[in-house]
């Protein structure tokens, strides 16, 4: 008994593993993907940004540090922005700044700064 169950079970796992490996798969029909927010055009990226730190209630005309701004940045375009330390070498983390300001270093650096798997959506 013991010796049929074995290679019951040895069947049924090669089984598997041919259908796994070897089966015929039909591929999912899947929806075209929604259009994402990376997919918006750069030079609305700022205004989208301080419109992004605006409705979560930091005033009008808001004063952040490059990291809060960055994380606007991040929600409007899906990707991170570049680290300070090569915007703004030197400059404390803690510093607040406008969002011209803040563009304005992102801008002077271009890509550089910004994480390689990043750079499409730039």
């Amino acid at each position: 008994m013991r010796d049929v169950l074995k290679y019951l079970l040895i069947g049924v796992g090669g089984y598997l593993l041919i259908r796994q490996f070897f089966g015929h798969h039909q591929p999912a029909e899947s929806a075209p993907p929604e259009p994402t927010p990376s997919t918006v055009p750069g030079p609305d990226t700022k205004r989208l940004v301080l419109e992004a730190a605006q409705r979560a209630g930091n005033g009008q005309n808001p004063m952040l540090t490059f990291d809060q701004w960055n994380y606007y940045y991040e929600q409007v375009r899906g990707a991170p922005g570049p680290a300070i330390e090569h915007a703004m070498p030197g400059v404390d983390r803690n510093f607040r700044m406008t969002v011209d300001e803040w563009w304005a270093a992102v801008q002077r650096i271009g890509l550089r700064g910004v994480p390689a798997f990043a750079r499409w959506v730039c």
